[in-house]
């Protein structure tokens, strides 16, 4: 009977938080929509990025190695820590996998791993909020 009664205050107290428009994902601290650039020292490829990243941390968005003219999609998720692993598809396939941080002039930086097909690059990452 005690755990019936739990399991209805915690349903009810659930209920209560939804109808008053919470919301049960977290409050990621990367939360928005971000655009900016890539670039990768050792190839000399740059290119674009747009990434909105919702409240419980999944990415989504769209960008385009400008260098080769190929197009493509993000999709992925951003911990709290900073740690990305964000995969492309379309255009070019492949991944950034790595940490990215706020910096003192709010925009979200850092170097990560691009991967396309086989091969593996330091990319530089800058978005600004928008």
């Amino acid at each position: 009977m005690k755990c019936f009664a739990r399991l209805l205050a915690g349903g009810i107290l659930l209920a209560t938080i939804l109808a008053c428009g919470g919301s049960l994902a977290s409050n990621s601290t990367y939360a928005g929509v971000w655009s900016g650039t890539f670039s990768n020292p050792t190839t000399s490829q740059t290119g674009t990025l747009a990434v909105e990243i919702d409240q419980g941390g999944a990415a989504n968005g769209s960008g385009t190695n400008t260098t080769l003219g190929q197009s493509f999609v993000i999709s992925g998720f951003i911990e709290e820590a900073g740690q990305i692993n964000w995969a492309m598809s379309g255009g070019q396939t492949g991944s950034f996998q790595g940490t990215l941080a706020i910096d003192g002039n709010g925009h979200l930086v850092g170097t990560v791993t691009q991967t396309v097909g086989s091969t593996s690059v330091d990319s530089n990452i800058d978005l600004t909020p928008q």
